[in-house]
């Protein structure tokens, strides 16, 4: 069986999107939905989407879009633990779960477009399955 290399990226970020989309909405549900989460969701998607077809296209694009990540990442980290020390709650903890369902929108429309409606960009076929190239 032949496996291509654009295949397997679509099916793997289709995956991952769906249960990052699943997850967010377990959160939410537990939570109770809140207008900031459907804020939230959009804007997320939206600079998801951007993102992840700027990282498809070219290496640039994917380092923008690593140090990005690694910057909300550092931020949500510091956010949180400044919050676990005083003991109070903040509207980060609202965000979060419409963050995680934006997340995997963008991730999905980006893959849909890219990759189900017309072809993987060349750029991240000939970059692999992985991010180390």
């Amino acid at each position: 069986m032949v496996d291509d290399v654009g295949q397997r990226i679509v099916r793997f970020d289709l995956m991952m999107a769906c249960v990052v989309i699943a997850t967010g909405f377990m959160v939410a549900l537990s939570m109770g939905i809140q207008s900031n989460d459907i804020v939230a969701g959009a804007t997320v998607a939206l600079a998801t989407a951007v993102l992840y077809a700027g990282a498809d296209r070219s290496r640039l694009g994917l380092r923008v879009f690593v140090a990005i990540g690694a910057f909300v990442i550092a931020g949500l980290v510091a956010v949180i633990a400044g919050l676990v020390t005083t003991g109070t709650e903040s509207w980060i903890f609202a965000v979060i779960p419409g963050g995680m369902v934006g997340l995997g929108l963008g991730w999905l429309l980006n893959r849909v477009l890219f990759g189900v409606v017309w072809s993987v960009p060349k750029a991240r076929v000939e970059r692999g399955f992985g991010w180390t190239r």
